[in-house]
């Protein structure tokens, strides 16, 4: 978005414009009342049912304990995190025990209790997404939700009941953790609190619709369009760039340079691609997208979806957002799009 202002107006003046100019560029995402939607979500404190037990390491008893509060959660935990397939209760509560009195474990467990001793925030912000979701989709269910601890192995963990958060993923852009541990410096301004709502409500619904199996390009950024629609719809007030993780930089570039994007996807005819290779260039993470400059982010191709499911929308007003996650003919979401981006 370009705009120009004469260089006599005052400060205070020029940022009230300003300010007025980006919230309703921000702004662009159907509201629903649900006031009268009744939820409550509470996030299972998993990471302190360990602390609470790990003194001393977990007895079998204990363990018993634990599988009947979580009992959707802790067989997940065992199998993905612990790695343990015996079912026996004695394996598994000594298995649980050498994670919680692993050194380097408990150092992590002690910083995210001090990062989070509550989640009354994030608690509220996934209430008022759910009470959308329940609102857009009043037949589906509303999952449980843990938080957990998991030596920087899952951010998120979703079953078709149940949505678990890994905490250690979100200590800060800053914790000395993460460089320590080798993620890409790229990945840090995302591995924040603020990032776990837009985190979870993404893993949920990827998780209830799924990515189609063996689609070629056009079918993956339509996808993803999709996605990125809805997280907008089910938390309105997020900032429309947070879904893709970016910074207001990346944002600006992408809307710039969008009608440069489609063009090289067309010219480079990658549509119709099912090269894995040319499709997670312009779908998976990274620093940037190659094959432009390295100020594009990474994702371009999930951008350049949801602008034309966004343009899809606006021709199908009265269509609702389960019908068209349901929608899976990505050449009809295109051609009723008429997406044509202006150079």
């Amino acid at each position: 978005m370009g705009f120009y202002l004469k260089t006599t107006i005052t400060r205070l003046l020029y940022t009230m414009i300003f300010g007025l100019l980006l919230v309703g560029c921000e702004d662009e995402v159907k509201r629903v009342d649900t006031s009268n939607i009744e939820l409550n979500v509470k996030i299972g404190r998993f990471d302190q049912s360990l602390l609470a037990k790990a003194e001393e390491g977990i007895s079998t008893e204990e363990f018993i304990q634990l599988e009947a509060e979580y009992p959707h959660f802790l067989p997940l935990f065992m199998r993905g995190v612990i790695g343990v397939i015996d079912t026996r209760d004695s394996i598994q509560a000594i298995s649980l025990t050498k994670f919680v009195l692993d050194s380097n474990l408990r150092q992590l467990r002690d910083t995210v209790q001090a990062v989070f001793p509550s989640l009354t925030a994030i608690e509220s912000s996934l209430n008022n997404a759910f009470k959308s979701y329940k609102y857009y989709f009043p037949n589906k269910l509303i999952p449980r939700i843990v938080s957990f601890y998991s030596g920087f192995n899952y951010a998120q963990m979703a079953d078709d009941s149940l949505l678990a958060i890994g905490l250690d993923m979100y200590l800060g852009a800053n914790s000395f953790y993460y460089p320590r541990v080798g993620f890409p410096k790229y990945r840090f301004v995302n591995m924040s609190a603020n990032r776990i709502p837009v985190d979870a409500i993404y893993s949920w619904i990827t998780t209830e619709y799924e990515l189609p199996s063996n689609g070629n390009l056009l079918s993956q950024i339509i996808y993803f369009g999709k996605i990125h629609l809805a997280i907008n719809y089910l938390l309105p007030d997020e900032k429309l760039r947070s879904t893709f993780g970016y910074s207001e930089r990346q944002f600006a570039w992408c809307e710039e340079n969008e009608a440069q994007i489609w063009s090289f996807l067309i010219d480079q005819e990658l549509l119709y691609t099912n090269d894995n290779i040319k499709i997670r260039k312009f779908l998976g993470e990274g620093p940037f997208t190659a094959g432009f400059s390295e100020e594009a982010p990474a994702k371009l191709g999930q951008y350049i979806g949801w602008k034309i499911v966004k343009s899809y929308l606006q021709r199908h007003p009265e269509m609702e957002l389960e019908q068209l996650l349901k929608e899976t003919d990505a050449q009809q979401i295109l051609n009723e799009s008429y997406y044509k981006p202006s150079r």
